[in-house]
């Protein structure tokens, strides 16, 4: 049963912001004179409005939470900074200048990723990902670190050292390898050896060729800013294989703060074609890989189709595909020998517009040592019915709806059978204000959590004890 949801937890985390310094008292002449406020000091360092935290991280045992803080010297660089649930008190773990002192140059695919993502102006920690309750991989200076914890002092281990920039950097679910793209090309290394292994061809920038990348529309359009995944157990990657040879090189303006310039870039326009993107199926035991025929034959050229959204049921992948005019969206299950589907789970139709999300989170229905295929389900949303709503699927066909009514779900934010609850944000109550519900997985009324009066922006434990708002 759920027992410790606290939605006081965010108050706790509001104290890692530094406290304004005490100050004199103003005389009454000093307090009747307004303080200027020079236009410069509008973009200069500290931020107006005080230092505010991003990319917030539960540790996998939930006892700390993690998020990126800028610098009080400098409010674009960012450092890794931790929280610690039970004593209430925040401490920086990684320095972003003593594993980078000086600055590095970003590759063209790490900008092009940043300005996708919107952080296109963070310098220091951009990103991070948690391994296991005791490592954290920090990519910076187009080289990978993992931070260990278990010592109670924060130690570095750096994996990489080249002249390449390595970018997408994961770790692997089971916390076996950590992946990474380089050069156009995926890589893995193992943990417990530090044996790097590439796990695709190589990538060839001549004809626009890469492997395990995202291309420009699946970044911009479609929100997916990785090209490979992960089984639940490490024992497979799926990657795509992106060509973009049949996209048109378009001139456009490069503006930076001093000056001008003119960049080639290939941009799929409007109505021309798209790049072709393949999915592949490594064995990592085997080294074997086998593509996956993903498209369908009366939806057009390769150019015309969307690969949207990959996830793992087990050891089946789940594939998300659109059609060019984006109205249709299928989501269908595939095996990994590269044998086909199993047929398409479900099918949504609009006149006007597809809405993608991410929402896909696999439920057991059976206990058992391993999650096999058929003891698997998963929870969805669809727009199927007008709005937003969770549904129930499982391998055998069955579908139930969760949630229904005239207000829509805005993300699945945790589910467990053994709870039998499920958690998401939306708006129930008011169209104004996003909200935290809980709701069983038989379906039933939802239960709000976060109290009326503000619009919520959640992050879940990993257990579903808690949460960050």
């Amino acid at each position: 049963m759920f027992k410790h949801l606290l939605p006081a937890f965010a108050l706790g985390l509001a104290a890692c912001a530094q406290a304004p310094q005490a100050q004199t008292a103003p005389t009454k002449s000093e307090a009747a004179l307004p303080t200027p406020l020079p236009l410069e000091r509008l973009y200069q360092s500290p931020s107006l409005s005080g230092p505010s935290p991003r990319a917030l991280a539960f540790s996998p045992d939930g006892k700390l939470v993690t998020f990126l803080k800028p610098r009080p010297d400098d409010s674009t660089r960012l450092d890794l900074w931790a929280f610690d649930v039970a004593t209430g008190e925040a401490s920086m773990l990684v320095d972003s200048r003593i594993l980078e002192p000086e600055e590095v140059e970003l590759s063209e695919e790490e900008k092009a990723l940043r300005e996708r993502q919107r952080i296109a102006g963070v310098k220091g920690i951009a990103r991070y990902d948690w391994g296991t309750a005791s490592t954290i991989l920090v990519p910076i200076g187009g080289d990978l670190h993992l931070i260990n914890l278990s010592s109670g002092t924060p130690e570095a281990r750096q994996l990489t050292e080249t002249d390449a920039f390595e970018y997408d950097a994961k770790v692997s679910p089971a916390g076996k390898y950590v992946s990474f793209i380089r050069d156009g090309a995926l890589f893995a290394i193992e943990l417990a050896t530090g044996k790097e292994t590439q796990l695709t061809p190589d990538g060839d920038a001549s004809k626009a060729l890469s492997y395990g990348t995202a291309e420009f529309v699946a970044q911009e359009e479609m929100s997916r800013y990785t090209g490979y995944w992960w089984s639940p157990d490490d024992a497979y990657v799926a990657y795509t294989r992106v060509d973009e040879s049949t996209v048109d090189i378009v001139p456009r303006f490069d503006i930076a703060a001093d000056k001008v310039t003119v960049v080639e870039q290939r941009y799929p326009k409007a109505g021309r074609p798209n790049a072709v993107v393949d999915l592949f199926v490594r064995d990592m035991g085997t080294g074997n890989a086998v593509e996956v025929d993903w498209r369908r034959n009366d939806w057009g050229p390769a150019t015309d189709q969307y690969l949207a959204r990959v996830n793992w049921l087990a050891d089946s992948l789940a594939i998300r595909r659109v059609d060019r005019d984006q109205k249709v969206l299928q989501l269908e299950l595939y095996s990994t020998d590269g044998g086909g589907g199993y047929g398409s789970e479900s099918s949504e139709r609009s006149d006007t517009w597809i809405n993608l999300n991410n929402d896909f989170r696999p439920i057991r229905l059976r206990p058992g040592p391993e999650a096999r295929f058929n003891d698997m389900g998963y929870l969805t949303t669809t727009e199927a019915q007008g709005y937003r709503h969770i549904v129930f699927a499982s391998r055998q066909g069955l579908e139930a709806d969760i949630t229904s009514g005239d207000w829509p779900v805005s993300a699945i934010e945790y589910a467990n059978a053994g709870d039998n609850v499920a958690y998401f944000t939306g708006y129930k109550d008011t169209p104004l204000e996003r909200h935290l519900y809980s709701v069983p997985l038989a379906g039933g009324e939802p239960t709000r959590i976060t109290p009326l009066g503000s619009s919520w922006s959640i992050t879940m434990s990993p257990d579903g004890q808690s949460y960050i708002g």
